[in-house]
């Protein structure tokens, strides 16, 4: 064998052999905390706690649900945007109160483009629009152009 060949071989056999397959790592090793934007014993609070123990047997770690209620849900998404992305800190939020947070409060200390990975859909809740019956407005058009008189004192 020439000398070319023998060192092609050589180089092919000692790249293959500092090719370690990466091996994840095992996750989850610790609880893991799940942050609901709102009070307890709303529909988020709800399903979350539905959800955690199942996720807790599904993955072999405690999850554990956490109340930061305010702002909108806004204290717990900062909360988890500020946390390690090592997933265990995730935020059980609506993608409403997180898109319109920065269009109602102003400046948000996250992004919620950038700060959230999100993980799965868990589930619809429709929302709803009613109105008294003597409220003139029968659209959300004209509810909104209606003039809204002051109570009668």
């Amino acid at each position: 064998m020439n000398l070319r060949r023998r060192l092609t071989l050589a180089a092919l056999a000692g790249s293959a052999a500092s090719a370690v397959p990466a091996q994840a790592q095992s996750w989850p090793t610790k609880p893991i905390r799940l942050l609901v934007g709102f009070a307890p014993g709303g529909g988020t609070d709800i399903v979350a706690r539905a959800l955690a123990p199942k996720l807790s047997d599904l993955l072999g770690q405690q999850v554990v649900v956490e109340n930061r209620a305010g702002a909108s849900g806004t204290i717990a998404a900062d909360m988890v945007a500020k946390s390690p992305a090592d997933g265990y800190t995730l935020l059980a939020g609506h993608a409403n109160s997180n898109a319109i947070a920065p269009h109602v409060l102003g400046k948000v200390p996250f992004d919620a483009l950038s700060d959230f990975t999100p993980i799965t859909y868990i589930g619809y809740v429709p929302n709803v629009l009613v109105v008294n019956p003597n409220v003139p407005a029968r659209s959300v058009e004209e509810l909104v152009a209606w003039p809204n008189p002051s109570p009668a004192a």
